[in-house]
């Protein structure tokens, strides 16, 4: 997975990553409201990326962006 926090990091750079990650969600969909399978990829995919997470709900993932 490449390095989400390095800005210099191109859009063309991540399209496969995200084309994989967008094709992940899609074949593997859940119920609304049920979605805890796609809640824990989602905030293992941030944190995996620096970005940190809080969990709002059961299901609902935040990132938290902080600039400098």
């Amino acid at each position: 997975m490449p390095n989400h926090g390095d800005i210099s990091i191109s859009a063309q750079d991540l399209a496969p990553y995200l084309v994989n990650l967008r094709r992940y969600f899609h074949a593997h969909p859940e119920l609304s409201l049920e979605e805890g399978e796609t809640s824990e990829r989602v905030a293992r995919e941030l944190e995996e990326s620096g970005i940190q997470t809080v969990r709002l709900a059961e299901h609902c993932v935040v990132g938290i962006l902080r600039g400098s």
